[in-house]
């Protein structure tokens, strides 16, 4: 979203979200590529349209919403597809696996999930955290990021981090990722962390 014009930008390193975008709004409007600083390109769209614009400002979007981006206005049946939106924007999925039970035996390792938004505004987390927890059962924190090297002209940036064996209750993963297995050392190395994209989740 513009400041000052009516305008909408949608972009993705993914052409086919971006399409998906437009079918839903039932635009055809032309899908443009664009090099990022780091030398990748994203796909995106852009166009007026005032009506969308102001429905998006009525439930809680705004421009330059980093830092003042508070609670979007949206039901608990909409409310994961709206964290996986985020998390594919602004978030991370970490797939770890620590050791259980080592009182009785050492090969016995537990897998879990950690969700991570991310974002410059805290009341924004606070909120999605209340709203995930309030909706699945699942307790997140939220703190601040610290910098290798603290910097007094950047603004203070925040994470919300959500860790279970259970995660199947946000992601709908099989329930055999909460069971404890014995896992040789090699195996355990190659699994040990994984991160994905939301749209790797289905």
């Amino acid at each position: 979203m513009f400041t000052g014009v009516r305008k909408i930008n949608f972009k993705s390193e993914d052409r086919q979200l971006v399409a998906t975008y437009l079918a839903l709004l039932g635009r055809t409007n032309r899908i443009k590529e664009q090099l990022t600083r780091t030398g990748n390109i994203v796909y995106f769209t852009e166009f007026h349209d005032s009506r969308l614009y102001e429905w998006f400002r009525s439930v809680g979007l705004m421009p330059r919403k980093s830092l003042i981006l508070g609670e979007i206005d949206v039901p608990d049946a909409r409310l994961m597809a709206l964290a996986r939106g985020l998390l594919d924007g602004d978030g991370s999925i970490i797939n770890e696996v620590y050791r259980a039970d080592t009182s009785r035996r050492s090969d016995c390792f537990r897998e879990y999930l950690k969700t991570r938004f991310t974002s410059a505004s805290r009341p924004h987390l606070d909120w999605l955290e209340a709203r995930i927890r309030a909706l699945t059962g699942l307790y997140g924190s939220v703190g601040e990021v610290k910098r290798k090297a603290p910097d007094p002209t950047r603004h203070p940036f925040f994470a919300s981090s959500t860790a279970s064996s259970h995660h199947s209750r946000f992601f709908r993963f099989s329930s055999d990722r909460a069971k404890c297995h014995a896992w040789s050392t090699d195996e355990r190395s190659a699994t040990r962390t994984r991160r994905a994209t939301a749209s790797e989740v289905r």
